[in-house]
Protein backbone atom coordinates (compact mmCIF):
# COMPACT_ATOMS: atom_id res chain seq x y z
CA UNK A 1 0.00 0.00 0.00
CA UNK A 2 1.42 3.27 -1.20
CA UNK A 3 2.28 5.79 2.06
CA UNK A 4 1.24 9.42 2.85
CA UNK A 5 3.85 11.43 4.89
CA UNK A 6 2.45 14.40 6.58
CA UNK A 7 5.00 16.47 7.68
CA UNK A 8 4.21 19.32 10.69
CA UNK A 9 6.55 19.95 13.80
CA UNK A 10 3.03 21.37 16.19
CA UNK A 11 -0.08 19.86 13.57
CA UNK A 12 0.90 16.53 12.32
CA UNK A 13 -1.61 14.89 14.41
CA UNK A 14 -4.29 17.41 12.61
CA UNK A 15 -2.94 16.72 9.14
CA UNK A 16 -3.09 12.82 9.64
CA UNK A 17 -7.04 13.60 11.28
CA UNK A 18 -7.49 15.52 8.14
CA UNK A 19 -6.19 12.89 5.38
CA UNK A 20 -7.17 10.31 7.88
CA UNK A 21 -10.44 9.45 4.95
CA UNK A 22 -7.71 8.14 2.81
CA UNK A 23 -6.63 5.06 4.95
CA UNK A 24 -8.01 2.81 2.51
CA UNK A 25 -5.94 3.67 0.04
CA UNK A 26 -2.72 5.07 1.86
CA UNK A 27 -0.57 4.35 5.11
CA UNK A 28 -0.75 7.53 7.04
CA UNK A 29 2.30 8.25 8.44
CA UNK A 30 3.26 11.75 10.68
CA UNK A 31 6.91 13.29 10.49
CA UNK A 32 7.58 16.78 12.55
CA UNK A 33 10.89 17.64 10.58
CA UNK A 34 12.25 17.96 7.15
CA UNK A 35 14.95 15.15 8.31
CA UNK A 36 12.45 13.14 10.17
CA UNK A 37 10.63 12.76 6.85
CA UNK A 38 13.60 12.13 5.50
CA UNK A 39 14.63 9.06 7.57
CA UNK A 40 10.33 7.76 7.31
CA UNK A 41 11.11 7.99 3.32
CA UNK A 42 14.16 6.07 3.54
CA UNK A 43 12.93 3.31 5.85
CA UNK A 44 9.87 3.20 3.82
CA UNK A 45 11.33 2.40 0.28
CA UNK A 46 14.32 0.45 2.21
CA UNK A 47 11.34 -1.97 3.49
CA UNK A 48 9.75 -1.91 -0.59
CA UNK A 49 7.08 0.26 -0.07
CA UNK A 50 6.17 3.51 -2.35
CA UNK A 51 5.59 7.39 -0.80
CA UNK A 52 2.68 8.73 -3.10
CA UNK A 53 3.07 12.28 -1.59
CA UNK A 54 4.44 14.54 0.99
CA UNK A 55 2.39 16.82 2.18
CA UNK A 56 4.47 19.30 4.71
CA UNK A 57 3.39 22.45 6.14
CA UNK A 58 4.85 25.63 4.93
CA UNK A 59 6.94 25.95 7.91
CA UNK A 60 9.43 23.58 9.13
CA UNK A 61 11.69 23.86 12.05
CA UNK A 62 14.66 22.42 10.26
CA UNK A 63 14.66 23.56 6.66
CA UNK A 64 12.66 25.82 4.20
CA UNK A 65 10.06 24.23 2.34
CA UNK A 66 11.14 24.21 -0.59
CA UNK A 67 14.74 22.69 0.53
CA UNK A 68 12.77 20.32 2.06
CA UNK A 69 11.34 19.17 -0.82
CA UNK A 70 14.42 18.91 -2.13
CA UNK A 71 15.67 16.48 -0.17
CA UNK A 72 12.90 14.53 0.08
CA UNK A 73 12.98 14.31 -3.73
CA UNK A 74 16.40 12.57 -3.83
CA UNK A 75 14.98 9.70 -1.30
CA UNK A 76 11.66 9.61 -3.53
CA UNK A 77 11.80 11.25 -6.94
CA UNK A 78 8.53 10.20 -8.00
CA UNK A 79 6.25 11.36 -4.66
CA UNK A 80 3.68 14.43 -4.53
CA UNK A 81 4.58 17.50 -2.67
CA UNK A 82 2.07 19.74 -1.45
CA UNK A 83 2.22 22.38 0.62
CA UNK A 84 -0.29 22.76 3.57
CA UNK A 85 -0.43 26.78 4.67
CA UNK A 86 -2.95 27.80 7.67
CA UNK A 87 -4.24 30.93 6.72
CA UNK A 88 -3.52 33.88 8.72
CA UNK A 89 -6.16 36.00 8.65
CA UNK A 90 -9.59 35.69 10.55
CA UNK A 91 -10.75 32.61 8.23
CA UNK A 92 -9.93 29.17 9.57
CA UNK A 93 -9.79 28.19 5.70
CA UNK A 94 -6.88 26.21 4.88
CA UNK A 95 -5.14 26.70 1.28
CA UNK A 96 -3.43 23.95 -0.28
CA UNK A 97 -0.49 24.93 -2.04
CA UNK A 98 0.97 22.90 -5.04
CA UNK A 99 4.33 22.09 -5.78
CA UNK A 100 4.83 19.63 -9.14
CA UNK A 101 6.94 17.07 -8.80
CA UNK A 102 9.02 18.71 -12.07
CA UNK A 103 9.50 21.70 -10.08
CA UNK A 104 12.88 22.19 -9.33
CA UNK A 105 14.05 22.73 -5.28
CA UNK A 106 15.09 26.08 -5.79
CA UNK A 107 12.26 27.38 -7.14
CA UNK A 108 9.37 29.47 -5.35
CA UNK A 109 5.91 27.98 -5.80
CA UNK A 110 3.08 30.10 -7.11
CA UNK A 111 -0.28 29.99 -4.91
Amino acid sequence: MPALVLVSAERAEFLADEFGRYRRDYEVHTATSTSEAETLAGEITGAGGQVAMFVSESTLPDAPVMEAFGRWRSVVPTARRLVWRRMSHASSTTLPCCAPASRPASSTPTC
